[in-house]
């Protein structure tokens, strides 16, 4: 990552106040859950994108659930925690980066993006499904081709997909970082090569003869010295020289396509949510990329240049393939980051059929997305089954303890909730009742007349707090007959697995019907302002001054307006 780090201009940490002060100095960075649900916000003051916020954020996040709580409980539960970048970043950091921290590329992400702060809610389940049918679409093609690639001259499989991709992460993992340190060396000896050429041309040229003595000899030492450079240096095959060239060409190119579709991002972003932009953010952002385009072409005419020569001397070559030729910016620009342009035999630097073959890496990104779906919905069944399974508890519990609040009514000798305000003051006529409660073991009514309710007897604060709970048991039951029809569709198609899956569902569908079955035997009046009940609770002996005589209020003691020499600090 360290690499990616430092490659990554909007990580780079090298730049100070002075050149932010020129820059947006409010960006935001978030954390949300897996639901795309934001849960916290921090403003970016006078930096770039540092990996020190996300830091910041979870500690704030530990700071605010539990503070004191004891840390390290789990430590046997550290190996599930895995950390990865969002997929659409993900393609600025090299190949061996994105196996490990792209999403799409591991497993247990589902098909979480990291784009949910910027996308905002969506219905993970629908993408799913569409996924995964445009997905099979396209292997179920794939498995009628013929493989090329197979001896016994069968179809391409998802077996065979799979172990081409554990080849391509196992080819990945045996190289080091020597390796591309190694490469780039290479190109700038080839590039100086390619200097030493243009050299010798102005040596042997007719402007030689017009040349001052001093640009002579100027001319003679740069020849000799990136002459001693090349020589100290093996060459390696000419076809090597040549790929090594392009690639290189063909990585400053990818560069750009990066910065291209950063700048186009927010567009692109507003066009999907039906935001709107305005003008003057649209004119910033097309100036940007208008800006950015003779750069581009430059880089686009060095690719096929490099691009012709290699073709020339390799015609029947397959590492690298551009369709049109060449490559005109308008082609450039309308690729996205996840084209097979990007992801060939030139990139990953193999001859194996991942590397070379189209078809074959379109085969591993099909079952690796399928793989991704197949979590998603393994995610969704999870939840749901958690979901289903709170709304049941929940609702058994509030059930559980209205009804051990009325026994305790029962007991008092007196289950109407209507009461007289000069009942304020009988503590002592229910004690003995509520002690054998108590001593019964009945936490729940214990805690209720424990309760710190002034000027209330032990029966007010059960009539209260049930009255209370009748309210929530009901807002919780609308609650799961709206939840009822999208239940039972969801669980049709993702049904949890190793969770108790059919017990639940049964409890679920007894839980419907119950909450059914007590609406009806709810109280009519539950809604309904007790009265005598509010004046116990609010206390009527407060004198608020309502009924205050009129007459007492004399006309001498109405305030009158100050004089303008009166004395205004005069008590």
């Amino acid at each position: 990552m360290d690499r990616c780090t430092e490659s990554h201009k909007a990580a780079n940490d090298k730049r100070n106040q002075s050149t932010w002060k020129g820059c947006d100095d409010t960006g935001l960075m978030g954390c949300c859950c897996r639901h795309d649900a934001a849960i916290s916000m921090l403003n970016i003051h006078k930096s770039g994108e540092q990996r020190a916020l996300p830091l910041t954020l979870v500690d704030k996040l530990l700071k605010s659930i539990e503070p004191e709580r004891p840390r390290n409980l789990l430590p046997q539960d550290r190996g599930r925690l895995s950390f990865g970048t969002s997929v659409f970043h993900a393609y600025v950091h090299n190949w061996t980066c994105q196996l490990e921290y792209n999403p799409r590329f591991n497993t247990g992400w589902g098909l979480s993006d990291g784009e949910g702060l910027e996308r905002g809610l969506s219905g993970y389940f629908k993408i799913a499904v569409k996924r995964s049918l445009d997905t099979l679409a396209i292997l179920s093609e794939l498995l009628l081709l013929k493989n090329p690639f197979s001896s016994s001259g069968e179809n391409y499989t998802e077996a065979y997909f799979k172990k081409q991709w554990k080849l391509q992460r196992d080819f990945k993992s045996q190289q080091s970082a020597s390796d591309e340190d190694e490469k780039r060396e290479l190109i700038a000896l080839y590039k100086k090569e390619a200097s030493l050429q243009e050299l010798r041309s102005c040596l042997i040229s007719p402007e030689i003869y017009l040349s001052t003595n001093s640009e002579i000899r100027l001319l003679k030492a740069n020849i000799e010295r990136m002459s001693e450079e090349v020589a100290l240096h093996s060459l390696l095959a000419e076809e090597q020289k040549l790929r090594l060239l392009l690639w290189d060409s063909k990585s400053e190119l990818y560069v750009q396509a990066v910065h291209l579709h950063a700048e186009r991002h927010p567009i692109v972003d507003a066009q999907r949510r039906g935001a709107r932009l305005g003008t003057d953010l649209k004119e910033k952002i097309f100036k940007a990329i208008k800006s950015r385009k003779p750069a581009i072409t430059k880089k686009l005419n060095v690719f096929n240049q490099h691009y012709q020569d290699y073709k020339e001397r390799y015609p029947t070559q397959q590492l690298c393939i551009v369709e049109p030729f060449p490559l005109t910016y308008e082609t450039f620009s309308a690729m996205p980051l996840d084209h097979t342009f990007w992801n060939d035999g030139l990139y990953y630097h193999s001859q194996a059929p991942w590397a070379t073959n189209a078809d074959v890496r379109t085969g591993i990104n099909c079952v690796l997305i399928l793989s991704r779906i197949q979590e998603e919905f393994e995610l969704l069944a999870q939840e749901l089954a958690r979901g289903v399974g709170w709304a049941i508890d929940l609702y058994n519990s509030l059930s559980n303890c209205i009804g051990e609040i009325q026994s305790g009514l029962d007991r008092l000798g007196n289950s109407s909730l209507h009461v007289s305000p000069n009942e304020n003051n009988n503590y002592k006529n229910d004690s003995s009742n509520m002690q054998q409660d108590n001593n019964s073991g009945n936490s729940a009514l214990h805690c209720i007349v424990s309760l710190p309710l002034t000027n209330l007897s032990n029966k007010n604060k059960l009539q209260v707090v049930q009255k209370e709970l009748q309210q929530r048991l009901l807002q919780h039951a609308i609650m799961v007959e709206d939840w009822s029809s999208d239940v039972v569709w969801l669980w049709s198609r993702c049904q949890p697995s190793n969770n108790g899956s059919n017990g639940l569902m049964m409890r679920w569908l007894e839980l419907n019907t119950t909450v059914v079955s007590n609406k009806r035997k709810l109280p009519s009046s539950l809604d309904v302002i007790d009265d005598g009940l509010e004046e116990v609770i609010l206390g009527v002996e407060f004198d608020d001054g309502e009924e205050v005589n009129d007459g007492w209020i004399q006309e001498d003691d109405a305030f009158e307006e100050p004089g303008p020499g009166d004395d205004l600090n005069t008590t």
